[in-house]
């Protein structure tokens, strides 16, 4: 009897150790998994630094910064050919300057063109519209007026690497437009087979050269609700609606005021002229237009 109570103690003993064996691993393999989780979710906060807002063919290479010569920031990549950054490119976003040693994350585009640029750790705040040019763009390529999906009718500055890509897109055409943290295009692309149908049937659009009509005339009532009407130097009245990116310039249009119109294929006003003093032969900001066709 006696050593049957002891088999039973033992067993008994047993049970409440592996008990507890088994509470541990199961508490280490909690902790062991929410580390792990914690871990894949700074990974994962780390890789979105340059791709949360890139499009596909999108490259992020990390280089170093070799060389700082005026203007210029020359970004190593070891046997990869070397990029170059202009100091404003962090200075207008209000960053510090890039110094030699510093480790630099380049985003390229599927063009090998530089889309974005941040030192290894900072975030990147570009976003994505989608929507369609409203319009060609206006004389220089440097701005672009979009409508998007909700038909919202927006205005941004295009970067100067990005032009000749936005200026490829045909008007109406559905597109995504890649937007930096200054609210200027870095990169667009056609949104899926809509796009590329409309690319391919042969849509209006940006003109390479100025091909606006111009109409010249006098103010007679100021810019009111998108609208400014003139009369014309034939003597006609005519009231044209204003492209948001030339609103901001035409509030100067005062009653009385020469004027120089452009003017894109549905009639709107797309850039303008000023004259300083009321006079016709003089013109204020005329130098986004040419008179000849070079």
């Amino acid at each position: 009897m006696a050593s049957t109570r002891h088999f039973l103690d033992c067993l008994s003993t047993r049970s409440v150790r592996g008990s507890r064996r088994r509470r541990r691993l199961g508490l280490l393999l909690a902790v062991s998994m929410s580390l792990c989780s914690a871990a894949s979710g700074l990974a994962s906060d780390h890789a979105d630094t340059l791709q949360h807002a890139t499009f596909p063919g999108t490259m992020v290479l990390t280089g170093t910064v070799s060389a700082v010569r005026g203007d210029q920031t020359k970004i190593a990549f070891g046997q990869l050919q070397p990029r170059f950054l202009p100091a404003k490119y962090r200075r207008d976003k209000g960053l510090p300057d890039l110094r030699p040693g510093d480790r630099v994350e380049v985003a390229l585009n599927d063009h090998n063109l530089i889309v974005d640029a941040h030192m290894a750790g900072e975030a990147s705040r570009h976003h994505i519209v989608e929507g369609e040019l409203a319009q060609p763009l206006v004389t220089g390529h440097h701005k672009a007026v979009i409508v998007t999906k909700d038909e919202r009718e927006l205005a941004y500055v295009i970067r100067p690497l990005a032009r000749s890509a936005v200026a490829s897109i045909p008007v109406g055409a559905p597109a995504r437009f890649l937007v930096d943290e200054l609210g200027r295009i870095a990169d667009v692309r056609l949104d899926g087979t809509e796009g590329l149908r409309a690319a391919r049937s042969g849509r209006l659009r940006s003109p390479s050269k100025n091909g606006f009509i111009r109409v010249s005339g006098e103010v007679i009532r100021p810019l009111e609700f998108r609208h400014l009407t003139i009369r014309t130097e034939a003597g006609l009245v005519r009231t044209y609606e204003v492209r948001p990116l030339i609103r901001s310039k035409l509030q100067r249009a005062t009653k009385g005021r020469e004027v120089l119109l452009l003017l894109d294929e549905t009639g709107k006003v797309t850039d303008a002229a000023l004259s300083p003093f009321h006079q016709a032969d003089e013109w204020v900001n005329a130098s986004t237009y040419r008179n000849d066709k070079g």
